[in-house]
C-alpha cells in the first residue's frame, strides 16, 4: 500500500489506473488473489484495481469464493492463458508450463472463470461492442 498509494495519485490525473497482480510464487508477497483483493479494498482508490490471471489463480490455490466475493468493478485486467496441472506452489511450476487457453493438457475452467466474471465483473470498455466479451467467451468455452 505505501506503494500504491502515491503512484496512484501520479497516475490518476493522467488518467492511468493501476492493476496489482498477485505472485504465484511461494516466495514472493501477494500468492493469492484475496490477499491482493485486500490490498486493493484497503487502498481504497478507484485508480487501482486488480489483475486476476487464470495461471497465478490456480497455481496458488486461490478460492473461487474469493473471486465470486470480489468487487467486480476492481478487475481491471483478465488474464487469460492455460497451464498443466501441477501442485500448487511447486517450483517446477514455472511460466513454461503456460499453455493456449483449451490446449492439449489445459487444466483451467475457462468457463467457469467465464461464468463467474459475468456475474461479478463490471468492466469499463472503450469500445461499448466489448462489453459482451465475457457472453462470447462463455459461449465460444462451451
Amino acid at each position: 500500500m505505501s506503494v500504491l498509494k502515491p503512484l496512484s495519485a501520479l497516475a490518476a490525473p493522467q488518467g492511468i489506473r493501476l492493476s496489482l497482480e498477485f505472485c504465484r510464487m511461494p516466495v514472493m508477497s501477494i500468492n493469492r488473489f484475496k490477499d491482493a483483493d485486500a490490498i486493493v479494498r484497503q487502498v481504497g482508490s478507484p485508480m487501482v484495481g486488480l489483475t486476476l490471471d487464470e495461471h497465478r489463480f490456480h497455481a496458488m490455490a486461490s478460492s473461487w469464493d474469493a473471486l465470486e466475493h470480489a468487487d467486480g468493478s476492481k478487475i481491471f485486467v483478465w488474464h487469460v492463458n492455460g497451464m498443466e496441472d501441477v501442485r500448487c506452489g511447486a517450483p517446477y511450476k514455472t511460466h513454461e508450463k503456460r499453455l493456449w487457453p483449451d490446449a492439449a493438457g489445459d487444466c483451467l475452467d475457462h468457463a467457469r472463470y467465464a461464468k463467474t466474471l459475468k456475474q461479478h465483473w463490471k468492466p469499463r470498455f472503450a469500445d461499448a461492442d466489448d462489453t459482451k466479451l465475457p457472453d462470447r467467451i462463455v459461449s465460444e468455452a462451451r
